[in-house]
């Protein structure tokens, strides 16, 4: 087939032709919108709903998920893990007790109690490294409990004296 037997030449546009006619075709076409324009806000509107109920409900299942591996671990875990917030409160308040250092009439005593509370802490972190590799045997178990008590009473300790001098 040879388009020069049905087409001549004055038949086919000029090139300007054909740029006036595509112009005119991008014109009718819709108009560009910019990269963030919402063009269904309904739509719009449900997927952020979508998302955050995802969020919400993701993490009510982390939670409860964590809720119950906590009620299923060993009770020795358990007591570490009361031990270990029942000390962070305890050295939430040491602060306000040790900064009263000038109040505190034996200054001998009070670094006397915080090089042991050092110690011991050194003393934890050994014994929390051993368990962590291979130990677990409840002899340690109950040595850590025993490091952990001891720490809450020198901590006690601190606090009651600096309240005594207040």
């Amino acid at each position: 087939m040879n388009p020069e037997q049905f087409y001549r030449e004055h038949d086919t546009p000029t090139q300007s032709t054909k740029q006036r006619i595509w112009r005119s075709v991008d014109k009718t076409l819709q108009p560009r919108r910019p990269l963030f324009s919402v063009s269904d806000t309904r739509s719009f509107v449900y997927g952020i709903a979508a998302s955050f109920l995802l969020l919400l409900s993701s993490y009510g299942m982390y939670h409860m998920v964590e809720r119950f591996t906590a009620v299923d671990r060993p009770a020795e875990l358990r007591f570490d893990a009361a031990y270990q917030s029942a000390i962070q409160e305890f050295e939430r308040v040491l602060p306000a007790a040790a900064d009263s250092r000038d109040s505190y009439p034996e200054q001998e005593v009070l670094e006397a109690r915080l090089q042991q509370i050092r110690l011991i802490d050194a003393a934890i972190k050994e014994l929390r490294s051993d368990i962590a590799r291979t130990d677990l045997s409840p002899i340690t178990h109950a040595r850590l409990r025993q490091l952990y008590g001891l720490k809450l009473r020198v901590l006690l300790e601190i606090i009651e004296q600096g309240e005594r001098q207040s």
